[in-house]
């Protein structure tokens, strides 16, 4: 079974230095995304999760609406094990708000921390999964270009 996610990667710039934010759960540290709701287009639910994980909901899509999407990795659905294959929008957010609440279904809090962070920072302060630093690089050549 594979299950699909989507998400967006939330880039602001100050000074023309780009920050991009990242979310942590535990020890983990991600960009905004979850699991497509049934008949939810990829896009949609991009959009959808970055507004439930983050609070944020004005962007633009400064360098298109390009994409990239993972290797399928080991993920549990409902108790079972599943794959699930995540792909990720880049977009500029338009302000560096951000508000972390409960899920809308759970009612629980899916993260613990927030921060806003330059390629270089990233790499130097949080570790990540090679699945996300994928992701991070494939996002700072995008809005490099």
């Amino acid at each position: 079974m594979i299950c699909k996610s989507a998400g967006i990667i939330p880039v602001r710039f100050t000074d023309k230095t780009p920050y991009f934010l990242m979310l942590r759960a535990y020890h983990y540290w991600d960009f905004p995304k979850g699991r497509l709701e049934k008949g939810e287009d990829v896009l949609s639910a991009a959009l959808r999760e970055l507004k439930e994980e983050s609070g944020i909901n004005n962007i633009v899509f400064t360098w298109g609406k390009v994409s990239i999407s993972t290797k399928p990795y080991k993920t549990k659905v409902d108790g079972k094990n599943a794959k699930k294959v995540a792909t990720y929008f880049v977009a500029e957010a338009l302000s560096n708000a951000v508000e972390i609440k409960p899920n809308p279904s759970t009612g629980r809090l899916e993260h613990e921390e927030f921060r806003w962070m330059t390629y270089d920072e990233i790499n130097s302060t949080i570790k990540l999964s090679n699945r996300i630093e994928k992701v991070l690089d494939w996002a700072n050549k995008i809005i490099g270009e």
